[in-house]
């Protein structure tokens, strides 16, 4: 026969591991920080191109997640790998776009970086790597904004006047002879 302390120490033993097991299956990851703005265009075409051009700029390749018609791009993933557990890490931008409420020609913009250390020994060696979440790189996504707003200007696009660019007529000074500002005075 068992003693009863026996059982009740077994039971919560089995509590305690189910604790654990259920307790490390629910690691929650870091919230989601978007950036927000509102970017002056007349076209969804041209809030797109200036978007991925934005993302190139901040090197993010735009790969097969890119899709006009949701008016959503996510990039694959940056990697910047270092020989040090947890310094390495890799960084996903994400963004999305919709016209502005009660303005026009303009688009809101929400820009996500969503970003992984890996905590691995091995750090180099992406074979090996344990990517594990991280909080979002804000400063990232604000640059993805600026890359954009700079691309826009301020939304308008004039042609520029037509300008010469020949290069200037030669002057009347006869051949070999040096400009006034070149010549050697004796």
């Amino acid at each position: 026969m068992i003693p009863r302390q026996s059982g009740r120490l077994a039971s919560v033993w089995a509590l305690l591991l189910c604790a654990l097991a259920f307790g490390s299956g629910c690691k929650s990851k870091p919230e989601p920080q978007w950036v927000d703005a509102t970017l002056p265009a007349r076209s969804e075409n041209l809030v797109w191109t200036v978007l991925r051009q934005a993302l190139d700029r901040a090197e993010f390749a735009v790969g097969s997640e890119a899709d006009p018609g949701q008016r959503r791009i996510v990039s694959g993933w940056k990697v910047d790998a270092s020989p040090f557990k947890g310094r390495g890490f890799r960084t996903k931008a994400h963004v999305e776009f919709s016209p502005a409420p009660e303005t026009r020609d303009a688009w809101a913009v929400r820009v996500r970086v969503e970003k992984e250390t890996n905590e691995s020994f091995k750090g180099l060696d992406l074979r090996y790597a344990e990517w594990k979440a991280a909080p979002d790189d804000v400063a990232a996504a604000m640059r993805i904004v600026q890359f954009a707003r700079s691309l826009l200007g301020g939304g308008e696009f004039d042609v520029a006047p037509e300008v010469d660019r020949r290069p200037p007529s030669r002057s009347s000074r006869p051949a070999g002879e040096l400009p006034p500002e070149l010549s050697i005075e004796n």
